[in-house]
């Protein structure tokens, strides 16, 4: 039985629901407050939560980076990111695999350990069944606890993690925007901020009628910080 280690991200986003939703027949809509810079985050992500549901990568969606539908999870760091939200994905997907599996057992009157999932489908003792993932989840009340239910596979029934898989992200890396730096939303406007050059620095004076008579600026600010007025900002 693998040790079961809390993750940061789970403290503050603790129910199953915070990072999976299976409205969608077929698909699986993964949450996540980190984003994309190109470490291949996202890639990692969905191959755990693979692992642990026992559904194909293809079906699942990523929700990365919009904190009022996904959990909020701080900054995104490089590998602190895997290490962080790699666990608590892992954690939240065996929970709800477990969670899931206690309501199939339940409607086809077996125990839990006769029930397995292959891509989203239930089978009982090998045998297929009328029941899915998605049909469980309609009878399933997914806003219960990760921790209690958690109990992630050994490495050893890992079979996506450590495999080769394409990367989520880099079709669209190649054909759009995808980066958090190209995120545009209505009404959002860009800043170029001038800051004081040496640590502690304050800003003395600034003009702004030189700038804003140029085309585009709305406005020019100070930029505050806990030490007093910086810099200057030309939004």
């Amino acid at each position: 039985m693998i040790d079961v280690k809390a993750s940061a991200s789970i403290d503050d986003n603790p129910h199953c629901d915070d990072w999976f939703d299976l409205t969608t027949p077929g698909k699986i809509l993964l949450r996540t407050g980190k984003v994309e810079i190109g470490q291949g985050i996202l890639t990692a992500l969905v191959q755990i939560a693979a692992d642990e549901l026992d559904v194909a990568p293809e079906r699942f969606e990523v929700l990365s980076g919009h904190t009022r539908l996904g959990p909020l999870e701080g900054q995104t760091s490089s590998s602190l990111s895997l290490e962080v939200t790699g666990r608590a994905i892992r954690l939240a997907a065996s929970a709800l695999r477990n969670v899931l599996s206690e309501e199939a057992a339940k409607l086809l009157q077996a125990n839990t350990s006769q029930v397995s999932f292959i891509d989203g489908e239930v089978q009982v003792d090998g045998r297929q069944t009328p029941l899915t993932v998605w049909s469980l989840a309609q009878t399933t009340d997914m806003h219960v606890e990760i921790m209690p239910s958690a109990q992630p596979k050994p490495m050893s029934q890992r079979t996506v993690v450590g495999s080769p898989m394409a990367r989520i992200d880099l079709t669209d890396k190649l054909t759009e925007n995808a980066f958090i730096q190209d995120i545009q939303l209505e009404g959002m406007l860009l800043a170029s901020i001038k800051d004081a050059p040496v640590l502690g620095g304050k800003l003395k004076s600034f003009d702004a009628k030189a700038v804003e008579g140029m085309p585009g600026v709305r406005g020019v600010v100070k930029v505050e910080t806990a030490v007093g007025t910086s810099g200057v900002a030309v939004v």
